[in-house]
């Protein structure tokens, strides 16, 4: 079942980090970020990212 993103985003929203703006997509960025720092191939982190 996938994930309901308004739910999440809510709740993120809810978390009161000053200058600091967190919704779901910081994670994809911060995910791509780690997998591309660990050496994953651009390619495979671009397939991966769009099956989502």
């Amino acid at each position: 079942m996938p994930y309901n993103l308004q739910y999440i985003n809510k709740q993120l929203r809810a978390i009161d980090i000053p200058g600091k703006h967190i919704t779901t997509h910081v994670f994809r960025h911060t995910h791509i970020s780690m997998l591309a720092a660990m050496g994953v191939p651009l390619k495979a982190i671009n397939a991966e990212s769009r099956s989502q």
